[in-house]
């Protein structure tokens, strides 16, 4: 398998992975997931790709979100705080603590 992917090609599957998403609102990971190793990424590359695309289209449309005015401010900042610390202990505990052996049939 080759780690090497051309730009048009990784472009294609998030072009065809946000329409899905944008579409039945939900599936971007999964489906280009699937796209990126079929094309011949290793899963561990796939997953960093998808996980750095969708950070920064997260911030854009959380961005976009709160200059439309469909954010309740004083609930920003109860959620947030909750699930960024959720974030860091799931992958503090998947990454550090429990072995790879357990979750492998879940995370694949």
């Amino acid at each position: 398998m080759s780690e090497v992917i051309t730009a048009p090609v990784a472009a294609f599957v998030g072009f065809l992975a946000q329409m899905v998403d944008g579409t039945v609102g939900m599936g971007f990971g999964a489906f280009s997931a699937s796209l990126l190793i079929a094309a011949g990424l290793y899963p561990a590359t796939a997953s960093a790709m998808i996980h750095v695309a969708k950070v920064f289209s997260g911030a854009f449309s959380g961005v976009a979100h709160l200059r439309l005015g469909n954010v309740r401010r004083r609930w920003l900042w109860p959620l947030a705080v909750p699930g960024m610390l959720g974030g860091a202990t799931g992958a503090y505990l998947l990454a550090s603590v429990i072995p790879g052996r357990a979750v492998r049939p879940y995370v694949a």
